[in-house]
Parts: C-alpha cells; sequence; structure tokens
C-alpha cells in the first residue's frame, strides 16, 4: 500500500516534499498509538489488540513508504559498480539509528521511571509510559530540520549527478 502511494501520489514530487510527509505522516500514526497508553481507544469501543495491530500495520506501510525515495536517492548518487556498497552504506546507517533509537528509548524509561518487574499490581510503573511515548514520538520530527541542508530539492526522476564527468 506504501508502494502504490507513493507511485500514485509523490513519484513527481520533491525528495524533500516526500521526507517531509513522510516524517510528519510518522509522527502523527506514533502519537496516536500513545493512545492506547492513556486508554483512550477503549472510549471510542476499539480494543486493545486491533488498536495495536491497525498502527502497527500503519507503520510498516510508513517505514516502506519511505525507504524507497531513500533507495531511488541512493541509486542516483551511486557510481557504477558501487551499488552494493551503498546499499550496505544505507543499510548499516538505518541499523546505527535503530540502534540509537533503542538506547535512547531506553533510557527515557529509566528517567521517568517506568520500570516494571514483572510482579503484580504494578500498574504504577507504567504512569509516565505515555510520556516516555510522546517524546519519542516527537523526536522523529528531528531530522526534518536538516532536510533543506541533505537532501536534495530534485525529484527522484531527474538525475542529480552526471557520472561520466564527475570521475
Amino acid at each position: 500500500l506504501g508502494i502504490y502511494i507513493y507511485n500514485a501520489f509523490l513519484s513527481q514530487s520533491t525528495y524533500r516534499t516526500i521526507f517531509m510527509i513522510n516524517g510528519l505522516v510518522w509522527t502523527v500514526i506514533n502519537l496516536i498509538s500513545c493512545a492506547v497508553f492513556l486508554r483512550w481507544n477503549l472510549l471510542v469501543g476499539i480494543p486493545d489488540e486491533f488498536f495495536v495491530l491497525g498502527s502497527q500495520a500503519l507503520m510498516q506501510m510508513v517505514l516502506q513508504f519511505g525507504w524507497v525515495p531513500g533507495v531511488v536517492l541512493m541509486s542516483h548518487l551511486c557510481h557504477e559498480g558501487m551499488e552494493a556498497t551503498m546499499y550496505a552504506i544505507m543499510a548499516g546507517s538505518q541499523n546505527l539509528g535503530s540502534n540509537i533509537s533503542y538506547f535512547t528509548g531506553a533510557y527515557l524509561l529509566q528517567v521517568f521511571e517506568v520500570q516494571p518487574s514483572g510482579d503484580q499490581n504494578e500498574a504504577g510503573q507504567f504512569e509516565n509510559l505515555w510520556i516516555v511515548a510522546v517524546i519519542s514520538s516527537l523526536g522523529g520530527l528531528v531530522p526534518l530540520v536538516f532536510l533543506p541542508y541533505l537532501i536534495p530539492d530534485a525529484r527522484p526522476d531527474e538525475k542529480l549527478v552526471n557520472h561520466q564527468t564527475a570521475q
């Protein structure tokens, strides 16, 4: 579905626009997911299982939605014969970013004293979980500040580098 949306609506947009929309949609979906921590989903009659499953499906769609233009951008910037190396660097960078976010999340859980041990009647340990989730969701907006400086203002169908003159 994410690839269909990209092809149907955003394939003629600039990289900056695509990444901006992706970042904003990702943040909104993450913020909506915070509703489960506050139990708002039950107020509108959506069971936890369906709410979590639906939000996770949407997050995967947005993840793919953002991956496609990233791969296209890298393919335009990559010299012939270096495609596998560039793809590996891109995948490694994404893995590094994921690990940094996991450690940051664990740190925030500790700071906000969300440290359940699995004991009975420890619901109080989750009182601040929604705050951590909101901070985590809003943290996804930080990279959007750097878009004008790091991402070219070009469409995916435009040639970015003339590899004959760049060598």
